[in-house]
Order: structure tokens, then C-alpha cells, then sequence
């Protein structure tokens, strides 16, 4: 399936976490399918860590890399889009399957909530 992204976001910018949601939510049925997607950034200029870490990284709570690496194609994305994507994979994948890493990542999650409620 494709799905043109500056479509989904009316926008040539993805520059936070709720605009990863709108794309999240039309990969995962997709892929919950076993279907393969190709997302189109042609027309984007910019697409920031937040957008990456929502809009692919927490689908390797259901998926492998390998799987998401095999069932989505990018296409139109530029290098420095490429580099973001690819640390925001590396990081999700660490995240989701190395117990060790995800138990840091939480307590220090829990740590600045606790700081900012004070």
C-alpha cells in the first residue's frame, strides 16, 4: 500500500509526535495484514526525531527490524531524513529488545517526571 505522507500531514514538515501517530495509524493495520507498505516523503522537507520515534519506532513493539525493514519501503527520503531514520530504528530496536536498556530508558523517564511535578 502506498501512503504519501505529506498527504497524511497536510504538511512538508513532520516535526512532532502526534503527526507520527497519523502515520503510525495507517502503517500498523497494514502491516498487521501482513501486508507491505511504501511510504512516499516526496514534498518533505523535514522530518524530526519525535515524528521517526512515534511514527516507526513503537512499531517494533509488534514487529522485528528485520520485519519492518522488509515490509515498509521509504521512498523519496532524503539523506539527512535516511540518517534519522535509521538512529530512530537502531534506538527502538535496542529499546524493545534489550530489557537492560529499556529499564534505563524508564527510570530515567520516571526520574524527570518526578523532577518536573516538584
Amino acid at each position: 500500500m502506498l501512503l504519501v505522507v505529506r498527504e497524511i500531514l497536510d504538511s512538508p514538515y513532520a516535526m512532532c509526535a502526534e503527526q507520527g501517530t497519523l502515520v503510525y495509524d495507517k502503517i500498523l493495520p497494514v502491516l498487521q495484514q501482513g501486508e507491505k507498505v511504501e511510504l512516499d516523503f516526496d514534498g518533505m522537507k523535514f522530518c524530526t526525531a519525535p515524528f521517526w520515534t512515534v511514527a516507526i519506532g513503537q512499531l517494533f513493539s509488534e514487529f522485528s527490524e528485520a520485519e519492518v525493514r522488509e515490509k515498509i519501503q521509504f521512498l523519496h527520503l532524503n539523506d539527512l531524513g535516511t540518517k534519522a531514520l535509521n538512529r530512530s530504528i537502531e534506538s527502538a530496536s535496542r529499546f524493545y529488545t534489550n530489557p537492560n536498556y529499556r529499564r534505563a530508558i524508564e527510570s530515567i523517564i520516571i526520574q524527570m517526571e518526578e523532577e518536573s511535578n516538584q
